[in-house]
C-alpha cells in the first residue's frame, strides 16, 4: 500500500463497519483509496471495519494509516452479504422456512436496535483515545458514526453512495457526500455535495502488458471483450452473454473475458444453454493489483449496467458511480456501456467509448461489432479515456475534493 509519511495536518475517522478492506470489492477500493490519499495529503486516518476471521488483526498501523477491525456479530464474524444481509424484504423473508426466517428477522433486529449503538460506543472510544477532529461515516455503517458523533461531540460527514443508510446519519451530519441526489430525501440536498468514484491512475495504466494474460488463456489470436467486477444480475453480464450470440454469428475470432469472483457460477449456466462454452473465459477471483493485466488483455471492456433488473434502481434511478468504468478508463481501453444515471457525463459517446439502451441486446451487439470493425477509432477512444480519467476522475483528486468538505464540516 503506498502511503507517504507526512506530519498529520488533521485526524480522521472514517466509519466503515461493513467494509472489510483488502477484499475484491468496490465497496473496499472505495474506502481504502480515499484512506490512503487523505494520508498522503497529510491527515492522520483511523479505518473502523470490518474483521472477517480470526486471523485477521484486529489492529494495523501503515505509517498515518490506522486499520480498527471489529467482527459484525460483535463477537462473531459474519460473512459479507450473507444470506442475512441479502434479504430484507418481507415478501422474501416469508417465502424461508420457518427457522430461517426467525433468524434472519433475529438478525434484523440486532442491525436495527443493538449494532449501531454497541459500535458508536466503540467509534466514540476510538475518538477520545486517539484525539480525532472529525468523524466520516459511510451511510451503510447504519448510523454508529452518528451516534459516536453525538457521543464524542465531534462533527460528522456522512457518506451516501447506496440506500442502505438511516436517516439519524443525515440529521446530524454537518455534510453530506453523494453519488446523486436521487436517493436522499429533499430536506437534506442542501447540505449535499456530489463526487464521483475514480480510478487509481498509477495502478490501472495502459502502459501494462496483457500479453501473459493472453498466453495464459490461448488467447494469442483472438479479439477480446473483457468484463471485471461483479456478477450481480444488475450489471447487466447475463445482458452481455445475450449480445455476445449476437456477436459471434458476426466473428468467431472474438472471445470474452469474465473476470472477478463467482463469474462462473453467476454466467455459465447460461452460456451453456446457449451453448457458447468456446467463447467465455472465466477466471474467478484475481489479486486486485493483477487487475490491470487482465484488461489490457482485452481489446474492448464491457460495463453493460440495466438498471431495470434491480427494485433499487427501478425506484431511484441508476445512482451509483461504478469504479469499474473509471479503472477502465484508466488502462486506456474503449468502453461499452449503458446510457443510464450519470454515465453519459463520464463516457462521451464514439469519443472515449460507446453508449447503449439499457437492456437493449441488439443495441449492446452492434456498439461490440462497431469497436471490433473500427480499430482506429477503438483506439482513438482508449487514448482519449485515459486522458480524461486523469484530468477529471483520479482518487487523488476526489479525495482533494473530499478533504475540502471535510474542512469545511470543522468550520460549520
Amino acid at each position: 500500500m503506498d502511503i507517504k509519511k507526512k506530519k498529520s495536518k488533521g485526524k480522521i475517522a472514517y466509519v466503515a463497519l461493513d467494509v472489510a478492506p483488502h477484499l475484491f470489492r468496490g465497496s473496499s477500493t472505495h474506502t481504502i483509496e480515499i484512506a490512503k490519499n487523505l494520508v498522503n495529503l497529510g491527515n492522520e486516518v483511523h479505518i473502523i471495519c470490518r474483521r472477517l476471521s480470526r486471523f485477521e488483526p484486529t489492529f494495523e498501523k501503515i505509517g498515518n494509516l490506522f486499520i480498527h477491525r471489529f467482527f459484525r456479530g460483535i463477537i462473531v464474524p459474519i460473512k459479507p452479504r450473507s444470506d442475512f444481509e441479502e434479504i430484507v424484504d418481507e415478501k422474501v423473508i416469508q417465502k424461508q422456512s420457518i427457522f430461517r426466517s426467525i433468524l434472519i428477522n433475529l438478525y434484523m433486529l440486532y442491525l436495527k436496535h443493538v449494532f449501531p449503538f454497541y459500535f458508536a460506543i466503540i467509534i466514540a472510544k476510538i475518538v477520545k483515545k486517539y484525539k480525532i477532529d472529525i468523524i466520516l461515516e459511510r451511510g451503510s455503517s447504519l448510523g454508529a458514526g452518528a451516534i459516536a458523533s453525538v457521543i464524542s461531540r465531534r462533527p460528522m460527514v456522512s457518506e451516501i453512495i447506496g440506500t442502505n443508510f438511516k436517516e439519524v446519519s443525515l440529521r446530524i451530519a454537518r455534510k453530506i457526500i453523494a453519488y446523486s441526489y436521487s436517493i436522499l430525501p429533499k430536506k437534506y440536498i442542501d447540505k449535499t455535495e456530489l463526487v464521483t468514484a475514480a480510478a487509481n491512475i498509477d495502478l490501472f495504466t495502459p502502459e501494462i502488458d496483457g500479453t501473459r494474460i493472453r498466453k495464459k488463456y490461448g488467447l494469442e489470436r483472438f479479439s477480446i471483450v473483457g468484463y471485471a467486477g461483479c456478477f450481480a444480475e444488475w450489471h447487466g453480464v447475463l445482458d452481455l452473454v445475450k449480445a455476445s450470440k449476437q456477436v459471434i454469428a458476426k466473428t468467431d475470432q472474438v472471445r470474452f473475458l469474465m473476470i472477478g469472483p463467482n463469474s462462473s457460477v453467476r454466467v455459465l449456466p447460461m452460456v451453456r444453454k446457449m451453448n457458447l462454452e468456446d467463447y467465455y473465459i472465466f477466471t474467478d477471483l484475481v489479486p486486485y493489483n493483477e487487475v490491470p493485466s487482465y484488461l489490457n488483455a482485452c481489446e474492448i471492456l464491457a460495463a453493460p449496467y440495466n438498471p431495470s433488473t434491480y427494485a433499487e434502481t427501478r425506484k431511484f434511478g441508476f445512482f451509483y458511480s461504478p469504479i469499474k468504468l473509471f479503472e477502465y478508463m484508466a488502462c486506456g481501453r474503449p468502453i461499452v456501456t449503458s446510457s443510464c444515471g450519470n454515465i453519459p457525463s463520464i463516457i462521451k459517446n464514439k469519443s472515449t467509448g460507446c453508449l447503449f439502451e439499457p437492456g437493449n441486446i441488439e443495441d449492446l451487439a452492434n456498439a461490440i461489432l462497431f469497436l471490433l470493425k473500427n480499430r482506429k477509432l477503438s483506439k482513438k477512444m482508449g487514448n482519449n479515456a485515459r486522458k480524461e480519467v486523469e484530468t477529471k476522475y483520479s482518487w487523488k483528486g476526489v479525495t482533494k475534493k473530499i478533504e475540502l468538505i471535510l474542512e469545511s464540516a470543522l468550520l460549520t
